[in-house]
């Protein structure tokens, strides 16, 4: 589950979107921006993991992990920051994972993905 808060003159939007289901995060941008809001500032800071051997993690938790941390945040980006370039103002924060840079054991698919 991810959530999108806007702040417009004391007031805030917030819509709530599965990260891991494309046409929900189109659908969920889509409102936004229906609704006159605009994405000043996308901050990705979902994120899920997992813990096994790389040969005993099914290909689904994969695929889940990879959707959550990776291609999920991906399709957010590439809808907002079009947007963003337009107005010639915005800010996208990718928060890390200090396993993107140190591999440690029984976390592939989460290393893979940061």
């Amino acid at each position: 589950m991810c959530q999108s808060l806007g702040v417009k003159g004391g007031q805030h939007h917030i819509e709530t979107f599965d990260l891991t289901a494309s046409e929900e995060v189109e659908q969920a941008y889509a409102r936004i921006k229906s609704s006159g809001w605009q994405v000043d500032v996308l901050v990705h800071n979902a994120g899920i993991t997992h813990r096994s051997m790389a040969l005993e993690t099914s290909l689904d938790v994969d695929r889940k992990i990879m959707a959550v941390n990776y291609f999920g945040p991906l399709q957010l980006t590439k809808l907002v920051a079009p947007d963003m370039i337009r107005r010639g103002r915005g800010s996208i924060v990718a928060v890390a994972s200090v396993l993107g840079l140190i591999a440690t054991p029984h976390r592939s698919a989460y290393i893979a993905a940061k």
